[in-house]
C-alpha cells in the first residue's frame, strides 16, 4: 500500500499491467492519479479499473436507502463526502461516468472494454429478497489500453 496522492514513483514506463480495484472514488485528484498511472505503464500496456457504478449512489437515494455512498442527489454533480470503512473515515469523491471516461482519455488511455456485473440467475433464485437490491448496477469495470 502506498500513498498515491499527489504522486508516486514506481519507474517510468515499467509495467505492462496496472490494476486499480475500487480505488478511484477515494482519490481526490483523479486526473493527476491517472497521469501518474499513464507514466508507469508501457505503451500498449493495460490498466484495469473497477469503480462503484456512478449511478449507484443516486439509485440508492431514489430508493430511500440513505447510505454514506448516496449523499449525492444529482447525477451530474461531482461531489465529495466522508464514508466509514474499516473503522476509518475516508474521503469519497463521487463522479459521473462522463467524468471518468473523459479523464481516462485525457490521460492517454483508450477504452477496450467495459462491464457492469449482472447478478447470477441462480443467486437471485436462491435469494429472491436480494433481487431488488441487485437489479441495479453496483460496480463498473473498465479495461483500458495506454495509447501514448
Amino acid at each position: 500500500v502506498s500513498n498515491l496522492e499527489p504522486s508516486f514513483e514506481f519507474g517510468k514506463k515499467k509495467y505492462d499491467v496496472v490494476l486499480a480495484k475500487m480505488l478511484l472514488m477515494y482519490i481526490k485528484d483523479v486526473d493527476l492519479f491517472l497521469s501518474n498511472v499513464s507514466n508507469v505503464i508501457k505503451k500498449d500496456g493495460v490498466f484495469a479499473v473497477s469503480i462503484l457504478h456512478p449511478s449507484r449512489p443516486l439509485i440508492n437515494y431514489s430508493l430511500g436507502k440513505n447510505t454514506e455512498y448516496s449523499k449525492t442527489k444529482y447525477y451530474f454533480a461531482d461531489t465529495e463526502s466522508t464514508v466509514s470503512f474499516a473503522h476509518k473515515e475516508l474521503r469519497f469523491y463521487y463522479r459521473s461516468l462522463s467524468t471518468y471516461i473523459e479523464s481516462f482519455i485525457d490521460a492517454g488511455f483508450s477504452i477496450v472494454a467495459t462491464q457492469e456485473i449482472v447478478p447470477d440467475k441462480k443467486f437471485i433464485e436462491k435469494y429472491p429478497d436480494e433481487k431488488k437490491k441487485l437489479g441495479v448496477p453496483i460496480t463498473m469495470h473498465f479495461l483500458l489500453k495506454k495509447m501514448k
